[in-house]
């Protein structure tokens, strides 16, 4: 029996990120074996609200077959194009990651890497960002509950209660945030490795109340970017790309990166 948290997530990403209507088309993307039954649950979502569904099953290690055997640029051009079309073909795209292993990417050389961006997320993710209507979420799969440290039904519990909660009444609570950042002007940030300050006066703050990600509850804004000075740590480990960054850090000058490192090793930039 499918899990009921599962239609109930997947009629709120139709109905309210999307605000699907009928005859509209949504590229569904589902990556990892473990987002079987919620796809299921998303395509049914589509067709109740009167949409077309055009669904496509993806996983990380489909990509690395096709990445890491790949010998020319102009097999990443081609690639990219036909999911371009794909994507320019629809009105909205749900995106759904649900890998088992993070680390998988890995396994691309660095060079087909660079080619894989440039042509699947440069070429068809920046089309579904400027002109889509669009959301994208994790899925809680077994990868992401040891990532956690929990168990599997722990950590379950933990995504959907933040998933499924009030959107509405959190978009509501968020108002005195953004009219408070609208207000600002001069925002300093300092904790272990960071001090950094710059100016927000004049910047619109944006609430993000599931309209792009699930879950979500974030206001933000950008800073004047010629006013930012000093440096920034964000010292929580993370993955990107495959590879794990315990920390890294930015230093800035004038809204300048004037220098990048990391433990997995130094940059310069500048």
């Amino acid at each position: 029996m499918r899990d009921p948290r599962l239609d109930r997530l997947a009629a709120l990403l139709v109905g309210h990120s999307l605000e699907l209507k009928p005859g509209q088309r949504v590229y569904v993307e589902l990556r990892g074996a473990e987002t079987f039954e919620f796809g299921k649950a998303i395509i049914e979502a589509v067709a109740k609200a009167g949409g077309v569904p055009l669904w496509h099953f993806n996983d990380d290690e489909f990509i690395n077959a096709f990445a890491c055997n790949a010998t020319s640029p102009a097999q990443f051009e081609s690639w990219g194009e036909l999911h371009r079309t794909m994507m320019d073909s629809v009105e909205a795209y749900i995106g759904v990651r649900g890998n088992r292993n993070p680390y998988e990417a890995q396994a691309i050389p660095a060079d087909n890497e660079k080619l894989f961006r440039k042509a699947y997320w440069e070429r068809v993710h920046s089309l579904r960002i400027e002109s889509k209507r669009w959301v994208v979420l994790r899925y809680p799969s077994n990868g992401l509950a040891v990532m956690a440290g929990m168990s599997c039904q722990e950590f379950e519990d933990l995504y959907f209660n933040a998933c499924l909660m009030d959107l509405g009444a959190m978009s509501l609570a968020m108002d005195p945030l953004v009219r408070r950042m609208e207000a600002a002007d001069r925002v300093q940030i300092t904790g272990p490795g960071t001090d950094l300050s710059f100016s927000i006066k004049g910047m619109k703050a944006v609430k993000c109340d599931g309209h792009r990600n699930v879950p979500d509850g974030e206001v933000y804004t950008a800073p004047i970017i010629d006013s930012m000075n000093g440096q920034v740590t964000y010292n929580i480990p993370s993955v990107y790309s495959g590879h794990r960054f315990e920390w890294v850090r930015f230093v800035v000058k004038d809204g300048l990166i004037t220098q990048w490192d990391s433990d997995r090793g130094p940059a310069q930039v500048g």
